[in-house]
């Protein structure tokens, strides 16, 4: 690893998606992820999301897990959250694990004005 990468993962903000991006660039077989409490997720979430607290103690395992399941070598992990800023911090712990493919989506609220289908 380059000293370049080692402080972007320190200090650097994770890989970020528009809500447009999200919607339009996301594939079948990416896994989407929503960090939010489970009684966040039970009000209203992306359709076919996980929900995995980021304050769960073993979040970091459970997402390497879903990557590792995958039938595609090249998922993608999107993470989303009510405002962006548990995302942010959930994706940049696991780029600190060395999971490249992760992706902060930011906001729900975004994501549902952008087009993504969210069930209630």
């Amino acid at each position: 690893m380059s000293i370049f990468s080692f402080v972007k993962r320190l200090f650097g903000s994770p890989n970020r998606v528009s809500a447009e991006e999200f919607v339009t660039g996301r594939r079948t077989s990416d896994i989407v992820v929503d960090v939010r409490t489970s009684a966040e997720f039970s009000r209203g979430h992306i359709a076919g999301a996980r929900n995995i607290g980021v304050r769960a103690a073993d979040f970091e395992t459970q997402v390497e897990r879903l990557m590792r399941t995958s039938r595609d070598d090249d998922v993608r992990v999107y993470l989303y959250c009510r405002s962006g800023a548990r995302s942010g911090r959930a994706a940049r712990a696991l780029e600190a694990r060395g999971l490249e493919q992760v992706f902060n989506a930011g906001a729900i609220g975004r994501l549902e004005a952008a087009g993504a289908d969210v069930r209630r």
